[in-house]
């Protein structure tokens, strides 16, 4: 995997949870524990998921924090085996994106700005 394959994999991941999170989870986001122990569904979906299983568009199994070594893989998330979505991979190897990716969950900017890094 390469940096614009993730890019491309945590954008989509972005969108689906503006939808899908509320925007009250959305704005108190912090980098201090795991975006998904943050964000809160929505709620009104037709059927009852995790956001991670809704939202991730793949998952990703990490076998050293070398990210041509990362592999797209059927899933599910699982942390005990390294398998990450991409939001939790890009956090993990640019954590000082935290806040531009907070914004863009916001809506205050577009992709534009995250594919700055």
């Amino acid at each position: 995997m390469n940096k614009e394959e993730l890019k491309k994999l945590t954008i989509q991941e972005l969108n689906w949870l503006v939808y899908y999170a509320t925007l009250n989870s959305r704005i108190e986001l912090d980098n201090k524990s795991p975006i998904y122990d943050q964000l809160i569904s929505i709620g009104y979906v037709k059927r009852s998921s995790d956001l991670w299983r809704r939202c991730a568009s793949g998952w990703i199994k990490i076998k050293n924090k070398k990210l041509e070594d990362f592999i797209l893989i059927g899933g599910p998330r699982n942390h005990e085996n390294d398998i990450y979505t991409p939001i939790e991979v890009w956090l993990m190897l640019y954590p000082e994106s935290f806040n531009v990716v907070k914004k863009f969950l916001l809506r205050e900017i577009g992709e534009d700005f995250i594919l700055i890094y």
